[in-house]
């Protein structure tokens, strides 16, 4: 009985793992996508910036980079849930959660 108690307690605790995973791999690109769209306002020259034009498009290169890849390990996480939909599940609708990347 102790062994099944512990299965059960590792189990959770990986479940929990994933959980925090997903977490923070969805914070790390809403962040990023608010970045993003920071960027952009100061490439369109809407926003004042200290940076130049070119400085602003290799950070915007940068973030567009680092968008991707937390949305694949962000797909990673969902497919390792045995399901593509757990985020709109949750949520109650359905997202594109490449919508930063589009521009």
């Amino acid at each position: 009985m102790i062994y099944s108690g512990a299965s059960i307690y590792l189990m959770t605790m990986t479940d929990t793992t994933k959980l925090q995973a997903h977490d923070k791999a969805f914070a790390n690109m809403h962040q990023l996508s608010i970045e993003m769209a920071q960027t952009r306002l100061q490439l369109e020259g809407k926003v004042s910036s200290i940076f130049d034009e070119e400085q602003l498009q290799a950070t915007l290169d940068s973030q567009l980079r680092d968008f991707d890849a937390w949305n694949y390990i962000a797909t990673l996480i969902e497919k390792d849930y045995g399901k593509h939909s757990y985020v709109d599940e949750i949520l109650g609708y359905q997202r594109d959660y490449d919508f930063a990347a589009e521009g």
